[in-house]
């Protein structure tokens, strides 16, 4: 376990223990490139609740902060988790914005405690700086009621979940990060190792992307790939879109693997041209999805016309309550649902996995592939499948 420098709250008047660190880096495997940023380590917050001697603990992983798609870093985590331990706590039913999942009703101790946590988290303004934070402080004392319950949180979000998360029968995807193309090459073979779902970053090189469907041509005659994801991280217009949509045409085995490509389009207003593209895209089988644009319930309804679904994290959304409640919109307006993890630990992409049986197909919870393993503290939740199962996963 690493040893992290902490500030320690006693809360009262419950005596909850809460310690957030202040040296929780992540050190990457190889530089991991997006069309927005470059890292090679990532500065990511975790967090320990303590309360009858469980522990409960959480991480969210911090892309480096913009102001266009990822709006928080450490300092508004601290700022936000000093406002929370001055914030008193009312007595509320934390759950009942959840219509369908993570309806905890149980009228006991641990339920009454964990309410009135969640009380102060709810007191305070819900925006795109905030929602890192409460999620850490949400996901952390979800999981200690998790462990004080002996619950999984799998099950607290519904039965059919956790049943389906104990079958070997949704895909996760491992993200390919941008790079000059014999390291794109090597990425990907080490990744087949593992699993044959790729989720494979691209920008508005062209060149660099038909490069790519050659050599992911090879890759599929010889049975090698599972499953395909283009994440495109807002760098496309509607023209390279199209140009895309030509060019994977002549690529016809490649194309039939693609499951989807994801946000292709700026996270701001989007022209109606986008909605064109979704249903030319459409017509070869190709959906469009939205990752950076959703945060919230209002982006999935205006969203809804352009994409095809959805990829929800946690970190974006608040926690979990909040990344069901999106997930539950998104079933009501025949959207598919996608769970993604941002860069991080196991213990990050575990937390991703408690939702995965709610997925149409699959989802990318990769940690344990990206980071060190130096940096891991904990042991993934979920193992891979082999043979038949192969790339995909369950508890």
């Amino acid at each position: 376990m690493i040893i992290f420098d902490c500030l320690q709250i006693i809360c009262p008047p419950l005596k909850l223990i809460q310690k957030l660190s202040f040296n929780f880096h992540v050190e990457l495997k190889e530089q991991f490139v997006t069309s927005h940023s470059k890292t090679n380590r990532r500065k990511n917050a975790y967090l320990q609740c303590q309360y009858f001697g469980v522990v409960g603990q959480s991480e969210v992983g911090l892309p480096p902060k913009n102001n266009i798609t990822y709006f928080s870093d450490f300092d508004d985590i601290k700022n936000f988790f000093d406002q929370f331990i001055q914030t008193q706590s009312i007595i509320i039913d934390a759950f009942q914005k959840q219509e369908k999942y993570l309806k905890i009703e149980n009228n006991n101790q641990y339920t009454s405690i964990l309410n009135l946590e969640l009380s102060k988290l709810d007191q305070i303004e819900d925006n795109k700086v905030n929602q890192p934070a409460k999620a850490l402080i949400e996901c952390a004392l979800i999981d200690w009621y998790s462990k004080i319950t002996d619950i999984p949180i799998s099950k607290l979000v519904s039965i059919e979940n956790d049943e389906r998360l104990r079958k070997f029968e949704v895909r996760n995807f491992f993200t390919i990060s941008i790079a000059d193309f014999d390291q794109t090459q090597q990425q990907i073979l080490s990744v087949l190792k593992t699993t044959n779902n790729l989720k494979i970053k691209v920008n508005d090189n062209l060149d660099y992307i038909f490069q790519l469907l050659t050599y992911l041509n090879d890759l599929v005659e010889n049975q090698l790939i599972g499953s395909l994801v283009f994440d495109c991280n807002c760098a496309w217009t509607p023209d390279i879109a199209l140009k895309f949509l030509h060019k994977i045409q002549k690529y016809k085995k490649v194309l039939q693997y693609v499951y989807m490509i994801e946000q292709p389009f700026p996270v701001g207003i989007i022209s109606d041209e986008w909605i064109q593209v979704k249903e030319q895209y459409n017509q070869y089988g190709l959906k469009i999805f939205a990752d950076e644009s959703v945060s919230n319930l209002d982006d999935v309804i205006r969203l809804k016309d352009y994409v095809n679904g959805i990829n929800i994290k946690i970190e974006k959304s608040g926690g979990y309550r909040g990344a069901l409640r999106i997930l539950e919109l998104a079933e009501k307006l025949n959207l598919q649902k996608w769970i993604g993890v941002m860069v991080g630990t196991s213990l990050n992409s575990n937390q991703a996995i408690n939702l995965f049986g709610l997925v149409d197909f699959g989802g990318d919870a990769d940690g344990n592939y990206l980071v060190t393993e130096q940096s891991e503290i904990v042991q993934p939740s979920y193992k891979f499948g082999q043979q038949q199962n192969f790339g995909k996963i369950c508890l």
